[in-house]
């Protein structure tokens, strides 16, 4: 008798539950408009695992109080000569890109990456909140744009593709309204 196994293989596939634009706002601590001027990828502080750090121009800020007109977004994964990790549903970031993101601090210098320098470690550091979800590319149209996630059902993803003035309305609303529930 001769026995036969097959394995199938088939690439695994991460599903998130979409956050709605109310979810996003309350959940951010930070959120701007910026430019990427520069990325760069570094091992953490344990030597763990790989960042990107994107230092980013921040253009406006429409909630927390950033002083500093640059900030650093540390996204899990990237390379570092011929080592690769890929993180799924991450935001990706291009220089140069405008973008609106909406952000959470990270107060713990610990978890910032290994080589920032004393300076940098001062300065602002954040992840993007709700991995993808809480990115959008800002394209030469006034497009606000969202992408890089797949989600448990696409046909709830209805403000991926939004102007970029009508999000900022959004966003200022939610905030007012909030302010005024909790008076």
């Amino acid at each position: 008798m001769v026995l036969t196994l097959i394995y199938l293989i088939s690439p695994v596939q991460a599903l998130m539950v979409k956050l709605d634009m109310e979810e996003l706002i309350i959940g951010a601590d930070t959120i701007v408009i910026g430019r990427v001027e520069k990325m760069r990828c570094e091992w953490s502080l344990d030597r763990e695992t790989i960042h990107t750090v994107v230092t980013m121009q921040i253009i406006d800020s429409l909630k927390g109080n950033v002083n500093d007109r640059i900030l650093f977004i540390q996204v899990p994964g990237g390379t570092i000569g011929e080592l690769s990790l890929k993180v799924s549903d991450m935001p990706v970031f291009n220089e140069n890109e405008e973008v609106l993101v909406f952000l959470r601090s990270i107060p713990n210098p610990e978890k910032r990456a290994h080589s920032m320098s004393v300076v940098q470690k001062t300065w602002p550091s954040f992840e993007v909140f709700a991995q993808a979800q809480g990115k959008f590319s800002i394209d030469s149209q006034g497009m606000a744009v969202r992408y890089g996630y797949d989600l448990v059902s696409q046909a709830d993803d209805h403000d991926r593709i939004l102007p970029l003035e009508e999000l900022k309305l959004k966003i200022h609303e939610t905030l007012v309204r909030i302010v005024k529930e909790r008076r």
